[in-house]
């Protein structure tokens, strides 16, 4: 065994350290490496993009589109001043009804208005009634302008109504609402979208 040591180190073919009848290592090897997890490399991973590090982040509530704050909505804030016009001028408008039928229906020195005028009593209930139409346009689609137009001559009338046959009795309590409605109907008209004058 010592005369082949021998003549494999004359020979070239065995380096000092080597121990004979084992394979010594390769040229560009340094041995076994030990045994861990494989070093992290900077490819591009699945479809030319790099791989995320680490789970994504839990997303936050998604609010409205232009909410700031998160994500969080706004407050209401306070009402316009048209609204709240716009508001008043209905509850006088539903007010005028009620006034005038009332009045109508009351006795007054045991006279009843639908029994001794009982033309110009349907007139201004009829008036009463249409004058609603700036409130109750709305909800029919219709344009403003004309249901302010509609409810005009019907508040017009209604004027008419109160100069011809309450005026001379605007002292008694029929008198007094009577003049109430046909006030509430030109608040109403007067206040009301789509006015034209």
């Amino acid at each position: 065994m010592s005369v082949q040591v021998g003549r494999a180190r004359e020979g070239g073919h065995m380096q000092p350290g080597d121990r004979p009848g084992f394979p010594g290592p390769q040229h560009g090897q340094h041995g076994p490496q030990p045994p861990g997890p494989p070093p992290p490399t900077m490819g591009l991973g699945p479809g030319g993009y790099f791989p995320q590090q680490g789970p994504p982040g839990p997303s936050g509530p998604q609010g409205p589109p232009g909410s700031p704050l998160g994500g969080l909505p706004l407050a209401p804030g306070p009402r316009a001043p048209g609204s709240r016009t716009a508001s008043a001028a209905v509850v006088a408008q539903a007010l005028c009804p009620v006034l005038v039928i009332l009045a109508l229906s009351v006795p007054e020195n045991d006279l009843v208005l639908w029994s001794e005028t009982t033309a110009w009593a349907i007139f201004a209930a009829a008036a009463s009634v249409v004058q609603l139409a700036p409130a109750l346009g709305r909800s029919n689609g219709r344009p403003p302008e004309v249901s302010w137009t509609v409810g005009a001559i019907a508040t017009a009338a209604l004027l008419g109504h109160w100069v011809v046959i309450v005026l001379p009795m605007v002292s008694t309590n029929v008198g007094f609402m009577l003049t109430m409605g046909a006030l509430a109907a030109a608040i109403g008209c007067w206040f009301s979208p789509g006015r034209r004058v």
